[in-house]
């Protein structure tokens, strides 16, 4: 199934943002039918599939230029990041950095009003908070930026193994039919989430229990590699979806865990809350190779402008650990190369 982001990028690449109309309803059916069944998934894959469509769909009818439809297609997806997650500066952030891969004023401008009303529509249904209440108020102080650091080392790794097995598991895989790889996911998925139920579904689940039980650190380990095998096996056999969610909950977890280390090592109490935040921005940041954006992202979920620096310093960390040691790319540059 060709869907979600990459497939996204793929059509800017070679048809202007064009996207097929039928695609486009197997992207809704399918997204819609993964996130209720519980695969490990996210909700913005869909949401800039279907985004960009609708533009160039429009755009299409209009008999606009194909550079038009480019920018509109861009506007598309602004505007779904903004809706899911309800951070339209880190949309904006996101179509510059991961899909656009440059800036340009002309672009800019629309893409700011696309990522202001999807942001302003989900407010007005769901409410202005956010889904990651739990991160109020932020507690580090300069004493913790040496376990920061250390945790984005830790979080570089991790996004390598992770973009590399991802990246494998899609070679090995396309040679066989869409419909034993769906089988075969959701048998994975199921063995897993019998055995870790909590690591099922977008990433909200795991996180509110990882930040209940933040004291057993063989549970969250336990969580933290389900997760990740639940993340690769849905999203490298075809499941169709978004990564951008379950990036945020492996983070979060491995950001908990952290805490846990740190608590032990420095004798000090140490919020999981934060570190789970911090985890978030350095994980994406490292997966997707977008640090500002990953920044931002974490600073308008938390509602706290004091995060930056420490958020600079794990995303900094993660970013050159995981590219100049180990070579780590955008997993979405890799997938289109793939």
């Amino acid at each position: 199934i060709r869907s979600g982001i990459p497939f996204v990028l793929h059509r800017l690449k070679i048809a202007n943002g064009v996207i097929p109309f039928r695609n486009t309803i197997n992207q809704f059916i399918g997204s819609a039918v993964a996130l209720i069944s519980g695969f490990s998934v996210g909700r913005e894959g869909p949401a800039v599939h279907l985004g960009a469509a609708c533009s160039s769909y429009i755009g299409n009818k209009l008999n606009l230029p194909y550079n038009a439809i480019r920018s509109l297609s861009a506007c598309g997806i602004a505007a779904g990041i903004a809706a899911c997650f309800n951070t339209p500066v880190a949309a904006v952030l996101f179509v510059m950095e991961v899909i656009l891969r440059e800036y340009k004023v002309h672009i800019f401008i629309p893409v700011m009003i696309a990522a202001i009303v999807g942001s302003l529509t989900t407010s007005s249904i769901f409410g202005p908070s956010h889904e990651f209440g739990h991160f109020i108020a932020i507690t580090l102080t300069t004493d913790h930026y040496f376990s920061l650091a250390v945790l984005g080392m830790v979080l570089g790794v991790i996004a390598f193994v992770f973009n590399r097995h991802l990246i494998l598991i899609i070679k090995h895989s396309a040679r066989f039919h869409i419909v034993p790889r769906i089988l075969t996911a959701a048998l994975i998925t199921g063995a897993f989430g019998y055995a870790v139920p909590h690591a099922m579904g977008t990433d909200l689940s795991a996180i509110n229990f990882s930040l209940q039980n933040n004291f057993e650190l063989q549970l969250l380990l336990g969580l933290l590699v389900a997760k990740i095998l639940m993340t690769i096996f849905a999203l490298g056999l075809g499941i169709p979806g978004g990564i951008i969610g379950p990036i945020l909950g492996i983070g979060a977890i491995a950001g908990i865990c952290g805490s846990v280390v740190a608590t032990y090592f420095m004798n000090s109490d140490i919020s999981a809350s934060d570190f789970a935040l911090m985890g978030m921005a350095g994980f994406m940041a490292a997966t997707l190779n977008a640090p500002l954006a990953a920044l931002l992202c974490v600073v308008e979920m938390s509602n706290q402008i004091e995060i930056i620096v420490p958020a600079m310093v794990v995303i900094t960390s993660a970013c050159v650990f995981s590219g100049q040691f180990f070579g780590n790319r955008s997993i979405f540059i890799m997938q289109l190369e793939v």
